[in-house]
């Protein structure tokens, strides 16, 4: 399978990024894990995208 520039990103809803999972890494197609340490994130909604060449991915995160 073919590689793609991949990153995974958090956003608050301000638009701010709050953490970087995977930082523009070429990664095959697959499966794979990223683990957020949210102990630094206040409670309230996050943004999650991720890229992984031209496809978008954007899902909301909740930290009670």
């Amino acid at each position: 399978a073919a590689e793609s520039t991949v990153s995974l990103t958090v956003y608050n809803m301000l638009g701010q990024e709050v953490a970087r999972l995977v930082d523009t890494q070429s990664m095959s197609a697959g499966t794979f894990t990223s683990i957020l340490h949210a102990n630094n994130l206040l409670p309230g909604n996050y943004i999650v995208r991720l890229l992984a060449g031209d496809h978008t991915s954007t899902t909301m995160l909740r930290k009670q």
